[in-house]
């Protein structure tokens, strides 16, 4: 809330190892009256490392989401940020 002005986007906030730390649901309130985006990390998706009932959580409160693929090579690129937008549709996210 201090610091809110100089915040672009938050990422990773449903990288599972932190889970267990972070009320999801406080942190998307607090996103969205500041107008501060959330990160869909795709790679983290691709590779196991979301927790999903999180990204569930994010996905259905926040106001805006910023989806990205985190690709460190182009093959990744590709193949992350379609899986990405593969989840959002398959629930019903996207048409």
């Amino acid at each position: 809330e201090q610091h809110h002005s100089k915040i672009a986007v938050l990422g990773h906030p449903c990288i599972r190892d932190f889970a267990r730390h972070i009320d999801i649901e406080q942190v998307v309130e607090c996103a969205n009256d500041y107008r501060v985006p959330l990160e869909f990390n795709c790679a983290n998706l691709v590779n196991g490392k979301t927790n999903i009932p999180n990204l569930r959580r994010m996905l259905d409160r926040a106001l805006e989401i910023y989806v990205n693929s985190d690709a460190h090579m182009l093959s990744e690129l590709r193949d992350a940020r379609k899986a990405g937008f593969e989840f959002l549709r398959k629930e019903g996210y996207l048409k």
